[in-house]
């Protein structure tokens, strides 16, 4: 049977969803795209078992046909096209592409070997993109590389009470928490789900669209727009009980701008990011000193006045890069730091507000 639908939005369709399909896997079919052409509209699915999403496009197709075909192969030939019309002979074991001057042909597998995508039910709420996607992209530094240790460490906790929505993250070495407001209720949840859930969403986000919907079930979730949706799979892990984290209380604490400690820290880091990767802070009378120092490339110290302080003298080492996170995920333009001691962990969070709240461990000195 013949299809044709428009080459752009195919192409752009096939890079979203070939960002689903694993990089290696032992199962062939995952390396294929789902194409299914269903009474004038292309229906295409990806899947890694963990993470599933479905686009449709109309096309133009004088019957009704099912395969699966090579996503990033199928991508990248479409890609490749001048034609504004991509053209193609759909059959069960294979699909022909025609150019004005070329001719494509790709060999296909069975479809009914293609995970099926679950239907998530349950009930509908609706999220705005900004909060979405900004508590996402706060925590994830935060986020281990998947089976580098504990799978808690590779997942975002997605947690609600009522209309209040938590992103928490950790990484065994400081946690980040970062949650915002909406009219809706979202009763009480506690799910864990890959970063990769987010990552997509962010990616395949119409620009048309400031909202999507989302329906948890017992092990699932969805996330929908009108011609896109996509599932993921709920973890199955313990999370560390992070609200033993956070600090209650604290001896010492002061105010800064947040740009001004952000750029000291970057210089710093350019001492010390392939060496010690270390820094020392020190507070005395409303003046932070930041210095490091490497063995082979040299040494570095900047002064910066605070804004104001409480507690008397502070100092602590701490991991550079690290430190540089937690302050880039403020949005305001100044920045509270807090801490017991020496010793303990620091707490960094926006002023007046527990939006983000941002918990590292101190470095012993060697």
């Amino acid at each position: 049977m013949q299809v044709q639908c428009n080459k752009d939005e195919l192409s752009l369709v096939l890079q979203e969803l070939t960002s689903v399909v694993p990089t290696t896997t032992m199962i062939p079919v995952l390396n294929n795209i789902l194409v299914d052409i269903n009474d004038g509209n292309l229906n295409l699915v990806s899947s890694d078992l963990e993470i599933g999403l479905t686009i449709n496009i109309p096309c133009k197709a004088d019957s009704n046909i099912t395969t699966t075909v090579p996503g990033k192969l199928f991508a990248e030939i479409v890609r490749s096209l001048n034609e504004p019309i991509v053209t193609m002979e759909v059959q069960t074991d294979s699909v022909k592409i025609l150019g004005d001057n070329s001719e494509f042909f790709i060999n296909c597998i069975d479809p009914g070997e293609f995970p099926i995508l679950p239907e998530v039910s349950g009930k509908a709420f609706t999220l705005k993109k900004d909060n979405l996607l900004h508590s996402y992209e706060r925590v994830i530094p935060a986020v281990l590389t998947k089976g580098e240790g504990n799978i808690a460490y590779s997942c975002i906790l997605l947690e609600t009470n009522a209309n209040e929505f938590k992103f928490v993250t950790t990484d065994g070495q400081r946690l980040i928490l970062s949650k915002f407001w909406d009219n809706a209720d979202f009763n009480s949840l506690h799910i864990l789900l890959p970063p990769k859930t987010f990552n997509i969403l962010g990616r395949i986000w119409p620009r048309d669209e400031s909202e999507v919907q989302f329906t948890v079930s017992e092990r699932e979730i969805s996330f929908t727009f009108k011609t896109k949706r996509l599932v993921s799979r709920i973890l199955e892990a313990d999370f560390p009980a992070y609200e033993k984290v956070i600090p209650e209380n604290v001896s010492f604490s002061f105010k800064v701008d947040k740009n001004s400690l952000l750029g000291t820290l970057q210089r710093a880091y350019i001492i010390v990011r392939n060496g010690t990767k270390r820094v020392s802070l020190d507070l005395v009378s409303d003046i932070l000193t930041v210095s490091g120092q490497d063995p082979e490339r040299g040494w570095v110290t900047e002064k910066i006045k605070v804004i104001e302080s409480n507690g008397g003298e502070w100092s602590g080492l701490f991991d550079a890069k690290k430190l540089i996170d937690g302050i880039s995920g403020v949005d305001t333009e100044e920045v509270v730091i807090e801490t017991s001691g020496p010793f303990h962990p620091l707490l960094i969070r926006e002023p007046d507000s527990d939006n983000y709240i941002y918990v590292l461990v101190s470095l012993k000195s060697s």
